[in-house]
This record gives C-alpha cells, structure tokens and sequence, in this order.
C-alpha cells in the first residue's frame, strides 16, 4: 500500500517515515497486528504475511509520537505476546503462538508501558495484570475461545 491509497478525507498526510514517529500500530479489521507482519517505510506499507486483507477491509496504520519534556522524540520497540484464547483467564508463556514471537510474557518492570487487546479491543487495565510469564484476567467473563490476545509491550530507547 502506498500514500496513494490513503483515504483522503481522513486528513492524514500519508505513510511516515519511521524516523519521525516513536512507533506504528497496524489495525486490520480492527486486530492489532503483530510487528513481523509488516513494514512501514516512508510513502509504503508492505504486509508480510500470505493471507492479504480481503477488499474493502479496514487497514489503520496508527502512528504514535511520544515526547519527553523538553518535546524530543522518544523512539520505541514493539514486542508483542499472542495467545489464541482457550476459555480461560491465565495465559502463560506456554500459550504463546511462537509463530509470532518467542520472548513470552515479559514483565512490568521490563516495558516502558503496555497494552492488552482481546479480540482487537483495547481493554482497561483495571481488567488484567501480568508478571514474567503471566497474564491473569480479572474480568466476571473469559474470551470466547479462539479470540486473539495481544498483550503488546512499548519498551522506549534512547
């Protein structure tokens, strides 16, 4: 995908360079992506992955600027665990789908921030916590089996 695809009346100013941003999201049909699924360079989105989104899929490509106090841009790697929901509210490293990552569930000390999304949602983090290989939901409700969950760390380097 190119800036030429862009959806104009977004008012977006196209596909940055990964220089000026401190990291992307890709969404595809609302389903965070994990990092190795894609490349964004400045102008071109390259997906990675063999099953391409079908037409007319909604494809955001979010890109996060995050600034220290005297507003110098603060670069940042993405590592992202995924699980395929097996009807439970414990996740461990064991769960981890390695095709997408092999680094397990790291720890909070181990992140600048995080984010866990199931089934592409956002969820507050009054719903979860997590320690070195484990996720445990504090939710009345588990995740349908077979949701995706994405418990992505934003570790900021220098």
């Amino acid at each position: 995908f190119t800036d030429a695809d862009i959806i104009s009346t977004a008012g977006i100013t196209g596909i940055p360079d990964t220089k000026e941003v401190s990291y992307c999201n890709l969404y595809i049909n609302g389903v965070i992506q994990p990092e190795k699924n894609y490349i964004v360079k400045k102008g071109v989105l390259e997906l990675l992955t063999e099953n391409i989104p079908m037409k007319e899929e909604i494809i955001v490509l979010e890109a996060v600027h995050i600034r220290n106090n005297a507003g110098i841009l603060i670069h940042a790697q993405i590592y992202m665990y995924n699980a395929v929901s097996n009807g439970s509210k414990i996740y461990t490293d064991n769960d981890e789908i390695i095709t997408y990552g092999n680094k397990g569930i790291l720890g909070p000390e181990e992140c600048t921030c995080y984010n866990l999304y199931i089934n592409g949602s956002l969820q507050p983090k009054a719903n979860y916590y997590f320690y070195r290989g484990n996720l445990t939901l504090i939710t009345e409700d588990v995740p349908a089996k077979g949701c995706i969950i994405s418990l992505q760390f934003i570790i900021a380097i220098q």
